[in-house]
């Protein structure tokens, strides 16, 4: 087999780069060694249920967010999505709950009532991570324009979450620890402060659910991939690059034996 491009590994982003290429006319397979697209968010099955292994909260949807951009170029629809309002809360052992969403004025209010004794602290922790997560989304959307924004986002980088909360109360660094545990898979002390950006951000934005799961942005990839004349290898695992006489790479050769240029 021949192509102009293979693509090793049907996760999102690489489902992603194989429906685009397709969609723009290029000679493109990808291989995938699992059953079914998808990688970390393809749906799994135990006793006879079918499990979506993500917390159901995606964001990029908004209008002329990133997957508008993606589908504007696909032979396809997009999944049918959902803005969820709030997008998630949070319960504290002593308060009900916390809910967590913009408008941004109503979610100061929603923290001031359920912080009182560190209101301010806790309403500037949150716009001050909204101006880091806009700051880190035009650098990495135009880091030609915004060069002068690269040296402080590596400053960041190399600070942990907790080094911003001192001002703020043991209730209120629980709750953030609570949304860092369960996003991130980290709590405060241990998460850089741009991740917590990027994540604790989010919801200002908007977050939304997709009907069937993320499998289904999966599937719609591989739909539009096939569509545009792509071809997707299943339970397919390459082994390794394959490399011509001189030492330069001309394609991947596969666990069966198979050689792709």
């Amino acid at each position: 087999m021949e192509y102009e491009v293979v693509v090793v590994g049907g996760g999102i982003g690489g489902l992603t780069v194989a429906a685009l290429l397709a969609a723009r006319g290029v000679s493109v397979c990808l291989f995938e060694r699992q059953s079914q697209a998808g990688g970390c968010v393809a749906n799994f099955e135990f006793q006879g249920y079918t499990f979506e292994p993500t917390s159901g909260l995606y964001t990029g949807w908004e209008p002329g967010g990133i997957h508008e951009r993606i589908f504007s170029e696909l032979p396809v629809q997009p999944p049918e999505v959902r803005r969820l309002s709030p997008a998630y809360a949070v319960r504290l052992p002593d308060h009900p709950e916390v809910p967590v969403s913009g408008p941004q004025e109503k979610f100061a209010e929603n923290l001031r009532a359920a912080f009182p004794e560190c209101p301010d602290a806790a309403v500037s922790f949150y716009r001050k991570l909204d101006q880091v997560a806009q700051t880190w989304l035009e650098e990495n959307t135009h880091p030609r324009r915004f060069e002068t924004n690269a040296s402080v986002l590596v400053d960041l980088a190399a600070d942990t979450t907790a080094a911003h909360l001192s001002d703020t109360s043991p209730r209120f660094q629980s709750f953030i620890d609570v949304q860092l545990q369960t996003f991130d898979l980290c709590a405060a002390d241990r998460c850089s402060y741009i991740s917590a950006a990027i994540t604790l951000a989010a919801p200002y934005r908007g977050m939304w659910a997709i009907r069937g799961g993320v499998q289904t942005l999966a599937d719609k990839l591989t739909e539009s991939l096939k569509t545009s004349g792509g071809s997707l290898h299943l339970n397919s695992p390459v082994l390794r690059l394959a490399y011509a006489t001189d030492g330069s790479p001309i394609g991947v050769d596969l666990l069966s034996g198979e050689r792709v240029i």
